[in-house]
């Protein structure tokens, strides 16, 4: 376990009473059971005093990587905390960001969390995008036309996103959280460490939903919705949204040989 002189932390200010539960938040983390995701990063939801809480274990990186975020770049800790608060400023939901705590080994970053208030929801767009790629089109269904629905809410706050000029570079649909509030469907994204601020061209903005679904009709309904955000003929978008949809599956091809040959 690192010192406590190697210890960073950065706090909202409306969080900083939680400091002294921060300070024990490693063992915590360690000893608790309730895994959310567990890959190449652990997440895990928690208890900070009377405050449910959501925390992200970063995965160590390499000697190489740990120098850089140490002394050259900002760790995907902090890039994920900072960015959730530019997107609070902009009126962009995301689960309300608590702090980050960095740990530093020989001028290496060791560990990292990104500690945020658990945001309570129904359920990911991945269970209302796999809900409608598997139904029967040819008969009419009450959660099929509701899923159709949020689809379409999806992609308008999507776009509402790409106007801010927010590019989320992991717009997979496990990292949008669908929730409800006062019979109206929200949505509020996550994982936004590799969120980018800039103008957004319109290959840029419909490259955003190439990692949602390789299903014909749901690739249809979003270029089809975004276009009309847009004011332009569903086709505009759609043209775009499937060479879009090609070269990512030649790229992903490439990939699958390149470890086939390589034997990785």
């Amino acid at each position: 376990m690192p010192t406590a002189k190697n210890r960073l932390l950065h706090c909202a200010p409306s969080f900083r009473y939680l400091a002294p539960d921060l300070e024990v938040l490693e063992a915590q983390f360690t000893a608790n059971e309730n895994v959310l995701y567990a890959k190449r990063n652990v997440i895990k939801k928690m208890q900070l005093g009377a405050q449910s809480v959501v925390v992200k274990s970063f995965k160590p990186p390499g000697l190489f990587r740990a120098f850089i975020y140490t002394n050259l770049q900002k760790s995907k800790a902090l890039r994920s905390y900072e960015n959730a608060l530019r997107l609070s400023e902009l009126g962009i939901l995301t689960p309300e960001p608590i702090a980050v705590i960095e740990y530093t080994r020989r001028y290496r970053l060791a560990e990292s969390y990104y500690i945020t208030r658990h945001y309570p929801h129904e359920y990911t767009m991945e269970s209302v995008i796999h809900k409608i790629a598997a139904s029967d089109r040819s008969i009419e269904c009450p959660v099929q036309n509701q899923s159709v629905s949020i689809l379409e809410a999806f992609v308008q706050f999507t776009f509402n996103m790409h106007q801010a000029n927010v590019l989320h570079c992991d717009h997979n649909p496990n990292n949008t959280l669908v929730g409800e509030k006062d019979g109206v469907f929200e949505f509020a994204i996550i994982d936004l460490n590799r969120m980018r601020f800039k103008q957004l061209s319109l290959v840029q903005r419909l490259n955003e939903f190439v990692r949602l679904s390789d299903d014909p009709f749901v690739l249809s309904k979003i270029s089809t919705t975004y276009a009309q955000c847009l004011g332009l003929q569903p086709n505009d978008c759609h043209e775009i949204l499937m060479r879009l949809m090609r070269r990512r599956g030649r790229i992903r091809r490439a990939k699958q040989l390149f470890k086939k040959i390589t034997g990785r």
